[in-house]
């Protein structure tokens, strides 16, 4: 009896067992046939793990329902030879740019001190320039347009058109002190890479226009000076009340003025003004091209900028197969695919397949429906092992989008 007992669960455990493992065998078969996941080789897990860390979806368009919106996605640039001619190119790209500005700086001369000293002897110059005649009562300050009142109408107006002169030379003395300090300022940003595209050139047209304003306005008070001069000693004469001035005689004494006077007794202040015209041209000359290594100092560092990177994605390329013991064999992202769990319609455009650093991937026309949307991508990268075996990456990624 209980022979037979034993007998019968024996039975019952195989048929239990034989029940089990055919329902284990056949979700096995299931799983393999229709799961969306391919199994990713042990080598390179780590490459699948880069790619989706790198990876980033962009949604061009307003996520509100019905609406059709482009989907861009930029995946890593994963062709190591691609990414290494880049770096080269790059590279050669600081050392063309270095060249140029080296050109320019030799074509500046080796060093631009002398003219730095020139246009600080300027200035020097410039704070003693307010006095620019020997007779200088109202430069002085001992006369005011107060003093002019009760005089006649031809004191009044010398007194105010001397004054109003001086005002404006003495502004255009302060100016030019102001532009020589541009100038060497920006001399010394462009030494130190820290100037902006125009500034010098702006800087010396400035400092031209300053120049030539300054010596107009320190002419137009010397006449200034001279026809005052006359007018109030006409009318210092005892007993003068202002009708005896004689206006001819003011113009012909204008006349010998330009004729005579500037040539001769001025002598002085047009030499100034010869030295500071020879200045500002050697200034013009010399500094007229910084602004084109300002130009080229920010297009280095832009390259420099794109090189670091490119060095850097690089560097992490050959880390990643290193580590992984594997070489890449496909040109890039292969067997690029889009789906997703709503019916959207959209046609897949590359653009930009062999940039240094990423490649991107557009989904044109993609009427979204209302609340979370997942955009899937799925790609395949086929490597090659140390054994020189061929290894399929079947990369997959989801993005949610939510649409309003």
């Amino acid at each position: 009896m209980e022979e037979n007992t034993g007998t019968s669960s024996t039975k019952l455990l195989v048929i239990i067992g034989a029940v089990f493992g055919g329902v284990l065998l056949l979700t096995t078969i299931f799983f393999f046939i229709f799961s969306d996941d391919e199994e990713i080789d042990p080598q390179l897990v780590t490459i699948d793990e880069f790619i989706k860390e790198k990876a980033i979806w962009e949604l061009n368009g307003d996520a509100v329902e019905g609406s059709a919106v482009a989907i861009t996605l930029r995946l890593p640039n994963m062709n190591i030879k691609q990414v290494e001619n880049a770096v080269e190119r790059a590279d050669q790209s600081v050392r063309q740019v270095d060249a140029d500005i080296k050109k320019i700086w030799n074509s500046l001369g080796d060093d631009t001190g002398d003219l730095e000293n020139s246009l600080r002897n300027l200035q020097e110059e410039l704070s003693g320039m307010s006095d620019i005649y020997e007779h200088t009562e109202v430069i002085a300050g001992q006369i005011a347009v107060d003093d002019a009142s009760g005089k006649s109408g031809a004191v009044q107006s010398a007194v105010v058109r001397l004054l109003s002169t001086r005002d404006g030379y003495i502004r255009d003395i302060n100016l030019m002190q102001e532009n020589i300090d541009k100038v060497l300022n920006v001399l010394n940003d462009a030494k130190n890479q820290n100037a902006s595209v125009g500034g010098v050139t702006q800087a010396i047209e400035e400092l031209e226009v300053a120049n030539t304003r300054l010596f107009e306005e320190g002419r137009s008070l010397l006449r200034t000076l001279f026809a005052f001069e006359y007018v109030y000693n006409q009318h210092r004469k005892a007993g003068d009340d202002g009708e005896r001035i004689d206006v001819f005689y003011i113009a012909l004494q204008d006349y010998l003025y330009d004729k005579i006077i500037v040539k001769h007794s001025q002598d002085n202040f047009y030499r100034k003004k010869g030295k500071f015209d020879n200045v500002v041209a050697e200034t013009k000359e010399r500094l007229g091209s910084l602004d084109e290594v300002v130009a080229l100092q920010q297009k280095r560092e832009m390259k420099l900028n794109e090189y670091n990177k490119l060095s850097e994605h690089l560097g992490a390329l050959n880390e990643l197969y290193g580590n992984a013991g594997v070489s890449i064999t496909a040109d890039n992202f292969t067997s690029m695919d889009f789906v997703t769990d709503d019916e959207w319609e959209y046609s897949i455009s590359e653009e930009n397949a062999h940039t240094p650093l990423v490649v991107v991937y557009r989904v044109e026309g993609t009427p979204l429906s209302s609340g979370v949307v997942v955009a899937k991508a799925s790609y395949n990268l086929s490597f090659e092992n140390e054994d020189g075996d061929q290894l399929i990456l079947p990369g997959k990624l989801e993005n949610e989008v939510s649409a309003q």
